[in-house]
């Protein structure tokens, strides 16, 4: 599920820095804000280059990831080589670079001011650099509120093993879908078939726990319901899209849902430490960043 925006923010980083792309993509969709990610994005069977060069052409602006990674690789090098021809046609396309190491910027975008994400494991750095591409785009950060917060803290017990389980369902489908490269197309449908029937239960059990926890309550502004209407999804699309599952053509939606299920568990990660950090006391969300 992606959310209407009048942004749309295309990701473009190496294979490499996977982890750091999926915190930030979690981050943009908890603002409302619309994504290009290649693993999410680039389905089964598409053709990769045109799925990228229609990614970048129906963006508003390009987020280019650098990092000693990135720098080396020949698909983000293509990427914004494409990105600085569609930013000279003058039609509001920007690039918004932002470094996650020490790496040397590299001299064609020297002259641009870049989001300082180096320290983006410690959550208040990241939440800092954060607010700072938010303010590029023009868009106002969400905070969270108290009726949020309250929340939270009579359910984080039981949210936390909705995430266990879901996380371990989730693991358990990854390795099916690897283990069915080099078998037999028959033996690859009993094989995923039986996997996935063992896990469909306990995965829409925890996903109807979450979303008997978050009810239908809040602020369509909030981040509760962002989550709530992420998860209610992901379970509508077990019950539609996977009514069949010893037909071969299901694996590719499993692998979809594979793909809704890291992006439901990073954003439910994103609020639980935004959460944990305000229990704390340690931090406000409506300081001013720091400059990059």
């Amino acid at each position: 599920m992606r959310i209407d925006s009048l942004k749309k923010v295309f990701l473009s980083h190496s294979n490499c820095d996977k982890e750091f792309v999926r915190k930030l993509d979690a981050s943009f969709f908890g603002n409302n804000i619309e994504t290009f990610l290649d693993e999410k994005d680039i389905l089964i069977g598409d053709s990769i280059p045109e799925s990228i060069y229609n990614g970048i052409d129906e963006s508003t602006h390009l987020i280019y990831v650098i990092s000693e990674n990135s720098i080396s690789s020949g698909w983000v090098t293509e990427e914004l080589s494409v990105a600085k021809m569609r930013e000279k046609d003058n039609n509001g396309f920007k690039i918004l670079p932002v470094l996650i190491d020490s790496s040397e910027l590299p001299t064609s975008i020297r002259h641009i001011k870049y989001a300082n994400f180096q320290e983006w494991r410690n959550p208040d750095s990241f939440r800092d650099a954060f607010l700072s591409v938010l303010i590029s785009l023009g868009i106002e950060a969400k905070t969270i509120s108290q009726e949020e917060l309250h929340w939270y803290a009579n359910n984080s017990k039981k949210l936390k093993e909705c995430i266990h389980w879901i996380n371990k369902s989730t693991y358990e489908i990854s390795g099916a879908l690897t283990s069915t490269i080099g078998k037999s197309k028959d033996d690859n449908i009993h094989y995923m078939a039986t996997k996935y029937a063992f896990e469909e239960n306990m995965l829409k059990k925890d996903l109807e726990n979450i979303i008997l926890l978050l009810g239908n309550n809040f602020s369509r502004h909030s981040k509760l319901y962002i989550l709530f209407e992420h998860t209610k999804h992901t379970l509508e699309y077990i019950n539609t899209e996977l009514p069949n599952r010893y037909n071969y053509k299901e694996f590719k939606k499993i692998e979809i849902l594979r793909k809704e299920l890291i992006i439901l568990l990073e954003i439910i990660e994103q609020f639980r430490n935004e959460m944990e950090t305000l229990l704390l006391g340690s931090v406000n969300l409506r300081r001013i960043p720091n400059k990059a």
